[in-house]
C-alpha cells in the first residue's frame, strides 16, 4: 500500500509530465509561427530585391559610362585635374538640382495643404 508521500509524488510526478507536454506544445507552436514568419520575410525581401534590380542595373551601367567618360577626358587631357573637376561639378550639380527638387516638393505640398484647407 503506497504511503502518503509516496502518492504525492506520484501525483506530482504526472503533473509534471502534463506541463511538459504542454510547454512541448507551446513550443512547436511557437516554432512554427516564427517558421513562418520568417518563410514570410524572405518572400517579402526576395520580391524587393527582383523589383530592385532593374534599378541597379541601371545605376551599374550610369556609373560605369560616368567613369568611363572621365577616363577619357582624362586621357585627353593629359591632366588629372580636369576629371576632378568634372566630378566635382557632377555631384554638385546633382545635389544642388535634388535639394532644389525638395524645395520645389515642399512648396508645392504646402500650397496643396493650403487651398484643400480653404
Amino acid at each position: 500500500m503506497p504511503t502518503m508521500f509516496a502518492t504525492s509524488t506520484l501525483a506530482d510526478g504526472l503533473s509534471s509530465s502534463y506541463d511538459e507536454e504542454e510547454e512541448e506544445q507551446q513550443e512547436v507552436a511557437a516554432t512554427s509561427s516564427s517558421q513562418a514568419a520568417a518563410d514570410a520575410f524572405r518572400m517579402v525581401s526576395m520580391v524587393w530585391f527582383l523589383s530592385r534590380r532593374r534599378v541597379a542595373r541601371l545605376a551599374y551601367i550610369l556609373t560605369s559610362l560616368n567613369v568611363a567618360y572621365l577616363g577619357v577626358v582624362w586621357h585627353a587631357t593629359g591632366n588629372l585635374g580636369a576629371p576632378v573637376a568634372a566630378a566635382f561639378l557632377h555631384a554638385a550639380a546633382e545635389m544642388w538640382l535634388g535639394e532644389w527638387r525638395a524645395r520645389w516638393q515642399s512648396v508645392n505640398s504646402q500650397i496643396k495643404g493650403s487651398s484643400a484647407r480653404q
